[in-house]
């Protein structure tokens, strides 16, 4: 195993907004015995919520941990929060895909399996990657980059996603720095095109904080540009369960959540595999 922290801003030789954030932490899998040489996992960019005001600690390490245990090399980005508003974090979150991508060879990864997963703001920000990478925002980081900065497939849980009715209004005046037109813009349901990238998206039928109709809109987004998705609304379950178990929370403490909603991670990485996104021995 591969455990280092990458800074982004001195890798690509950037300046850092000050008490900007930008680091990327690399939890990647080794080949071990019996393994063939020239072995590639399957990668996955970990974006974890927050309301675009911190980085929740219990959507970062936990879900890592659980990907790597069915075969994905993972990588958790911190990135930069409230009063620093769009497009820093995208332009991290970007770098963070361009890194991964170009250090493929030393973390035996293949580049072009690599999955971007966010939840709630993290989501936000995750889905951002999926649909708007041809911002001019980016256009210095990928020209000096053979590599996009799209990732090949997104997981989406819980997402902040419209400025419409049901909006997060909290994270999605952090991002915007409270400019309103930016807020419409950055308004994921009007920005899904033919070109986005498939997504898999899970909600709770229940969450106050960010209301399921969220996922329904992105969802139908999808649906009408004619692109890859899979849906899943569990009935039960407030916001910001992460993998819903002892990780995150005490074991008598775990909110009470749908039975099997603890299985969206396995479904998620079935759903890759079905992608082709999984360990090669080529």
């Amino acid at each position: 195993m591969i455990y280092e922290s990458i800074d982004l801003y001195e890798h690509f030789h950037l300046t850092r907004p000050k008490n900007g954030k930008g680091y990327l932490k690399c939890m990647t899998l080794s080949r071990v015995d019996r393994t063939r040489e020239n072995r590639r996992y399957p990668a996955v960019l970990v974006i974890p919520g927050g309301a675009y005001r911190h980085v929740s600690n219990r959507e970062a390490e936990p879900v890592a941990l659980g990907y790597m245990s069915r075969g994905f090399s993972t990588f958790i980005l911190d990135y930069s929060c409230a009063p620093h508003c769009w497009p820093v974090a995208f332009r991290e979150a970007a770098l963070a895909m361009l890194y991964i991508r170009e250090n493929a060879a030393k973390y035996a990864i293949d580049p072009d399996m690599v999955a971007a997963l966010g939840f709630s703001a993290g989501g936000h920000l995750c889905g951002c990657l999926a649909a708007l990478t041809g911002e001019s925002v980016l256009d210095d980081l990928k020209k000096d980059s053979k590599y996009s900065p799209k990732p090949n497939a997104v997981i989406l849980s819980y997402p902040v996603i419209t400025n419409g009715d049901g909006a997060h209004r909290e994270s999605l005046a952090n991002v915007s720095g409270g400019d309103r037109r930016l807020a419409k813009k950055l308004s994921l349901e009007e920005r899904i095109d033919k070109h986005s990238v498939p997504a898999f998206i899970w909600h709770t039928r229940n969450d106050k904080l960010v209301p399921v109709v969220n996922s329904l809109l992105l969802a139908a987004a999808y649906e009408r540009a004619g692109v890859d998705f899979s849906l899943h609304i569990f009935e039960n379950g407030t916001h910001g369960l992460s993998v819903a178990n002892s990780m995150v929370y005490n074991s008598h403490e775990v909110p009470a959540h749908s039975t099997d909603l603890p299985k969206w991670l396995d479904m998620s990485v079935n759903w890759l595999r079905d992608r082709g996104i999984q360990i090669k021995d080529d």
